[in-house]
């Protein structure tokens, strides 16, 4: 019971930081494409929390600095319906927590890489823009969600802060969700 709630209020505050990210202003302060940056997203679309998002849509991301593309190809999930409900759900279960009630990421990995939706990424001539398309059409009116995690970097080698102090350690990474029109 006690493993239990230390997890759940592990992932609210990592959730909640995620969230501060997520939402943050449109006024944020831009960074040039300065290949000594610390990698940092500036901007993802659709938006976290947005509704009636077209089926057909495609998932946009932008940079604040030229990406190693294979890491961030590498370090994008996707994922909607059923399947990522299960998956959020197993991270309050014994399913995700391993024999001392710690977060099990290898098994919490397998299992979204098991339930991911395949697409395709096309990237911009200065790589600091991206986007991802799904070879299908998304289910409609269901909730769809992307993580990022991992050993995310910069055209440069400069690793992505992906939020560290988290449940998962320094690789914890961030979730944006959006659901699809009716």
């Amino acid at each position: 019971m006690r493993n239990t709630t230390i997890v759940g209020i592990c992932l609210v505050a990592a959730l909640a930081t995620l969230l501060a990210i997520g939402c943050s202003s449109s006024n944020d302060k831009m960074m040039n494409n300065d290949s000594n940056a610390q990698p940092a997203i500036l901007r993802i679309t659709p938006a976290n929390g947005a509704t009636a998002v077209s089926r057909s849509a495609s998932v946009g991301i932008k940079f604040n600095t030229s990406m190693d593309t294979t890491t961030v190809m590498s370090g994008f999930h996707f994922s909607g319906g059923p399947g990522m409900q299960m998956w959020m759900d197993s991270m309050n279960t014994m399913g995700g927590m391993n024999q001392m009630g710690m977060m099990d990421c290898d098994n919490m990995m397998q299992m979204m890489d098991s339930l991911q939706l395949n697409g395709h990424f096309h990237w911009n001539a200065t790589l600091d823009s991206c986007q991802f398309t799904p070879d299908s059409m998304m289910a409609a009116n269901t909730e769809h969600m992307t993580f990022m995690y991992g050993q995310i970097k910069s055209h440069s080698g400069m690793m992505m802060n992906m939020g560290g102090g988290g449940m998962m350690g320094s690789d914890t990474g961030f979730t944006y969700h959006f659901t699809t029109a009716p």
